[in-house]
């Protein structure tokens, strides 16, 4: 598969958009927890890092595809 066909395949996340997500582990910066979503997209969140372990419902301030 080319990086424009992986892109395609995963969600669409707009700003304000609520969803829920698997909290794995902290992130680089104080307070973050990275994650990951049922169809196993890598998230970052800010400022829940004592829900680690735990799935939580989230609210997109931002995203990126990564290729």
């Amino acid at each position: 598969m080319t990086n424009t066909t992986l892109a395609s395949l995963y969600p669409i996340l707009l700003p304000r958009q609520s969803a829920y997500a698997y909290l794995v582990r902290g992130g680089m910066q104080h307070k973050q927890a990275r994650g990951y979503f049922d169809e196993k997209t890598t998230i970052v969140v800010k400022g829940d890092k004592n829900y680690i372990g735990k799935n939580v419902q989230i609210v997109i301030t931002s995203s990126k595809v990564i290729t």
